[in-house]
């Protein structure tokens, strides 16, 4: 099984005696990878909001459905009265799931 070859680690190989460029090489790797890491933190940050809110966007969505079924179920004749409730108790519950 080969190694794993990653930025610190070529970055130290460089630093392992060698001067001029090599040495200007290991500091742009280190630089780069920790630019890198900085930016994986940031995207996990961010990945956690935007999950944060599609639920939120569902919820209302959900909501905004289950009232159309209430409203249907107000303005309709007494035989669809309770299948209008029923779909809006199902569509809120599908938020508990």
């Amino acid at each position: 099984m080969s190694e794993k070859w990653d930025a610190l680690r070529i970055a130290k190989w460089f630093e392992g005696g060698y001067g001029g460029c090599e040495m200007e090489a290991a500091a742009e790797l280190r630089r780069l990878h920790a630019e890198n890491k900085r930016l994986e933190t940031l995207c996990y940050d961010y990945l956690g909001e935007l999950e944060r809110f599609a639920a939120l966007v569902a919820a209302a969505e959900r909501e905004a459905c289950a009232k159309v079924c209430e409203d249907y179920s107000d303005k309709s004749d007494i035989d669809h009265e309770s299948h209008g409730y029923a779909c809006a108790t199902a569509i809120r519950a599908r938020g508990q799931e």
